[in-house]
């Protein structure tokens, strides 16, 4: 909303038939008469370019939320998922890490809904993958890549872990110690590609 604000900056005095168009979502009225017969400056032009990359921005973001729904329904519908998760918290147990300190653990193996989460995980590890890929080829803001990034670490992490823990390779407490490590990796990945790609474009 606020770069929308900037748009009759952008175009001058003949920014209100656009925006006029766009509320009432005429057809009839025809932009490139009022956009494209006089020059604009190179701040103007700048000005667009910003418009335009935040709104694609926008796009990509809502359509992997909307992704992201589509994925916990179909997992919802194709796999016992609540079932599995109710078995889980209710069979967790306090299991101690240190004198006095406890943390949440259960007392038995659950490999049906490990599977189902690193299933669920590479998926989604893969798509925020290839989504780091078309932010990068459309210019999208450096820190929405760098977020994108270290979240499919994450991902990626996730179900490289709970196929472990679901072949029961791991022990749940070693499960979350590695967890740890991979929000940790995450966040290192974020950062640096964040400062790569600020370094890039200055």
């Amino acid at each position: 909303m606020a770069l929308a604000r900037l748009e009759p900056l952008v175009y001058g005095q003949d920014a209100w038939p656009i925006l006029l168009g766009r509320f009432v979502g005429s057809s009839w009225i025809d932009h490139s008469r009022f956009c494209f017969d006089k020059k604009i400056a190179p701040w103007q032009a700048q000005l667009l370019t910003e418009l335009s990359h935040y709104r694609l921005s926008r796009n990509l973001r809502a359509a992997s939320f909307g992704l992201f729904l589509v994925l916990v329904g179909v997992f919802l519908a194709a796999y016992p998922l609540v079932e599995e998760s109710r078995s889980f918290f209710r069979d967790l147990r306090p299991a101690p890490i240190f004198d006095q300190v406890y943390y949440p653990a259960p007392s038995a193996p659950h490999p049906s809904f490990y599977h189902i989460l690193s299933i669920f995980s590479i998926i989604w590890g893969g798509w925020l993958g290839l989504l780091v890929i078309i932010q990068l080829v459309v210019k999208d803001r450096p820190r929405r890549v760098a977020h994108t990034l270290g979240d499919c670490i994450f991902w990626i992490g996730a179900w490289y872990f709970l196929d472990k823990l679901a072949a029961t390779a791991l022990s749940f407490g070693s499960f979350l110690s590695l967890m740890i490590v991979v929000v940790g990796v995450s966040l290192i990945v974020r950062a640096l590609t964040l400062a790569g790609l600020e370094g890039l474009r200055h």
